[in-house]
């Protein structure tokens, strides 16, 4: 098996790069390494676009040395707008994964329509970009907001997050005939999956999960048959890492 670079483009600490690594450890086959890194001093969440957008500007100045010293054979963004994907591609020749693009190809291998349960109405123009993108958009029947911020999802006071996540996810399924429900944010990410799915009776994709289980494919092809991203086209690059 390969090393995952798992990055969180956002100042996340210490506590929280920690729990995530411990969960992605749970998660991984045997043999897989996993490293979880994030943005010092970066944006606290990425809201906003003129974050997201300071977000790819250290993802383009740093991954690179970063993926060659932590000796990585795969990086996954963790991010549902999957910032930087493209850029990065570019720069690297491990592969690239985005934590959004591999929930839509996940979702699509079990369910034929899906719902996407986000923060706030603002985040949905940006995701459906993206949806338009992986060739998925005709397949999402809806997108239907938590009412909540990632301050405030992170925080979780009371529950209230999984009541929402419930709320939307029925209605999803009763009113826009959902076969699979998506969750839109790494910061739902450690939500119980399963346990949702059970409640809910369909398929529910954890963009985390999806995402770190991609990448530790990508990372085992790349470890053991030399898997790389195409420099052909698209992403030709003036050097390599």
């Amino acid at each position: 098996m390969g090393k995952v670079l798992y990055l969180i483009p956002v100042d996340a600490g210490a506590d929280r790069c920690q729990r995530v690594l411990h969960l992605l450890q749970r998660w991984a086959c045997p043999g897989t390494q996993v490293v979880v890194e994030d943005i010092p001093g970066g944006p606290s969440d990425l809201e906003y676009a003129a974050d997201g957008a300071r977000a790819v500007h250290w993802m383009v100045e740093n991954v690179p040395e970063l993926v060659g010293s932590r000796g990585a054979d795969a990086l996954c963004i963790a991010c549902f707008y999957d910032l930087g994907r493209r850029e990065l591609r570019e720069l690297l020749a491990v592969p690239v994964v985005g934590i959004a693009e591999a929930a839509f190809r996940l979702a699509d291998t079990v369910a034929s329509r899906f719902a996407v349960l986000v923060g706030r109405p603002k985040w949905i123009p940006r995701m459906q970009d993206n949806a338009r993108l992986y060739g998925v958009d005709r397949q999402v029947v809806a997108w239907r907001p938590l009412g909540l911020t990632v301050e405030e999802m992170r925080a979780d006071a009371g529950g209230r997050v999984l009541d929402r996540v419930l709320e939307e996810g029925e209605r999803a399924v009763r009113d826009n005939g959902a076969e699979a429900v998506i969750l839109g944010c790494a910061a739902l990410g450690e939500e119980p999956e399963q346990a949702l799915a059970a409640r809910l009776g369909v398929p529910v994709i954890n963009p985390m999960l999806s995402g770190f289980k991609l990448a530790e494919m990508l990372a085992d092809l790349h470890a053991r048959w030399g898997l790389t991203t195409s420099k052909v086209g698209d992403y030709e690059t003036a050097g390599l890492a």
